[in-house]
This record gives structure tokens, C-alpha cells and sequence, in this order.
């Protein structure tokens, strides 16, 4: 179930901008506190009792590698990172594996929130941003933005802040 950083990064170049896919990177955090609990036999029946102290422990040490790696990203690239967050009520696999996984996704989202720079969360339903891809540049995927795209970067931009 692991998987590339890259596969929750899109870049749009126009406005220099990197954009990680909060949700999914979420369940990408997801699954692999499912691969470590499975790791140390902490499993009872395939299923995952959320574990507080151990899962937050779990949680805070990769939430901050990872934060350095997508850094170190935007920095190669020299741009801004913008962490979007939109929930889908479909998810993927690792569902299964949890006795609540709207807890899961409750805990994992207020850590992200707190730790990630220019976190915005997309409420309206209606609405689906950043899926347009084509192309990459320097390995990253690039966006081709749709109207709704352009219109949300646009009021968005003037709050975004300089990650280094």
C-alpha cells in the first residue's frame, strides 16, 4: 500500500505553486499506521483499535519527516506550498481495516491542520479543485487548471505564505 510523495503533489506552474492533496496524503497516513500496527502485532481480528498514545506518537514523527520532504520540494522547485483539504467519502482500502475510520480521519486531520503550512479546507461539495493533470515538471505532476482552478488561486494567492 505505500506509496510516492509525489502521487498527493501537483505543481502549477503559472502561479508557482505546490499543492499537496491533503486527504490524500491523509490516507496514504492512514494505511501505513495500518502497516505498522500490523508490523508489531497490534492487530486484533484485522481490525485497528485506535490507539492514542501510540498511534500519536506514530503520527507526529512521520507527519514531521514528511513536512521536510515536501519542503524540501517546494524549495527545489522555488515555489510556495499550498496543503488543500477536501473530504471524499469514499475511501480507499485501508478503511477495512479500522473499527472508526471517521475517527482516523478526525485525529489525522486536526494534526495535519496544526503542523502544515497554508492549510485550507474546501467545504462546498459541489465543488472539485485541482484535478486536472497532465505532464510533470521536475517529477511532479503538473495541473491544468480549470475554471474553478484559477478562480480559488486567485483569492487564495494574496494569503499564501512562503514555506522554508
Amino acid at each position: 500500500m505505500k506509496r510516492n510523495k509525489k502521487q498527493y503533489l501537483v505543481y502549477y506552474l503559472k502561479d508557482n505553486i505546490l499543492i499537496l492533496d491533503v486527504f490524500e496524503y491523509l490516507e496514504s497516513l492512514a494505511s501505513d499506521i495500518v502497516d505498522y500496527l500490523f508490523e508489531w502485532h497490534l492487530v486484533k481480528e484485522n481490525k485497528v483499535k485506535f490507539q492514542k498514545k501510540l498511534v500519536f506518537s506514530f503520527l507526529n514523527q512521520k507527519i514531521e519527516d514528511d513536512i521536510l520532504v515536501f519542503q524540501k520540494i517546494a524549495k527545489d522547485i522555488d515555489c510556495s506550498l499550498l496543503c488543500f483539504y477536501k473530504l471524499n467519502n469514499t475511501f480507499k482500502q485501508w478503511e477495512l481495516f479500522y473499527e472508526n475510520p471517521n475517527k482516523v480521519i478526525s485525529v489525522c486531520k486536526s494534526m495535519l491542520k496544526n503542523k502544515l503550512p497554508n492549510f485550507f479546507e474546501n467545504k462546498n461539495e459541489d465543488v472539485r479543485l485541482f484535478e486536472n493533470i497532465k505532464g510533470t515538471f521536475k517529477t511532479v505532476p503538473c495541473l491544468i487548471p480549470t475554471g474553478e482552478d484559477e478562480y480559488f488561486l486567485q483569492n487564495f494567492l494574496k494569503k499564501l505564505k512562503r514555506v522554508s
